[in-house]
């Protein structure tokens, strides 16, 4: 009985043994295909872009600009020595923090404009429109918020209100345009956030306006 026992405990000692091998050489070659997949990805190159590894299988996640950079960057993974295949997550867009500058920018030297006491927009708005459609196009992966303001002449509640009427009509134009509505959000603030004295005909003209935020 006893040898019976050493003979089991011998096989089940042997068994630990080669599990242990196993796993550790399984450690061994996705740490080796993480850290040749990265190197090959710093040489195409292609940045930002986080290298995981299951097996053989590489997994590419983050962000890079370009669908050509996420193709790049998969035809690289690809190429490395060892790997099997890539499942290529990556997403395609530009951070907000590079982008919100360019529509702070834009919307500062450029008005959105709408017939007095309306929702309606002029005319006057759809180049300016254009400009920011172009750069919101560089980021699908982004929310977008519209925020809408007015000077203090009139009563607070109705300017709010319109204030909100008129970020929704941005919406509404850049949803007609190829933005899609679920990515962005409308707020109206009426006088409640001025940027300038509201004593002056020029500062009064500064808190009317329409804010971008991107996020």
């Amino acid at each position: 009985m006893l040898s019976k026992f050493g003979a089991y405990g011998s096989l089940l000692g042997l068994l630990f043994l080669v599990w242990n091998c196993v796993s550790s050489h399984s450690g061994i070659i996705a740490s080796t295909v993480k850290a040749s997949t990265e190197a090959s990805l710093q040489a195409a190159p292609v940045a930002g872009v986080k290298v995981g590894v299951d097996g053989r299988e590489v997994v590419l996640t983050g962000l890079v600009p370009t669908e050509e950079a996420k193709t790049k960057a998969g035809i690289a993974a690809l190429a490395t020595p060892g790997v099997r295949t890539v499942d290529n997550q990556l997403l395609v867009g530009v951070e907000a923090h590079v982008l919100q500058p360019v529509l702070t920018k834009i919307l500062l030297e450029k008005k959105i404009e709408f017939e007095t006491g309306k929702n309606v927009l002029l005319p006057s708005s759809t180049p300016v429109l254009d400009e920011v459609l172009k750069v919101l196009n560089q980021a699908p992966n982004l929310a977008i918020n519209i925020a809408g303001h007015t000077d203090n002449v009139g009563l607070p509640d109705a300017n709010r209100t319109l204030s909100a009427a008129r970020a929704e009509a941005v919406v509404d134009w850049l949803s007609g345009h190829g933005i899609a509505k679920d990515r962005m959000s409308a707020s109206g603030f009426g006088p409640d956030k001025p940027i300038a004295n509201n004593a002056t005909p020029e500062g009064r003209g500064q808190n009317r306006r329409v804010e971008i935020t991107v996020k």
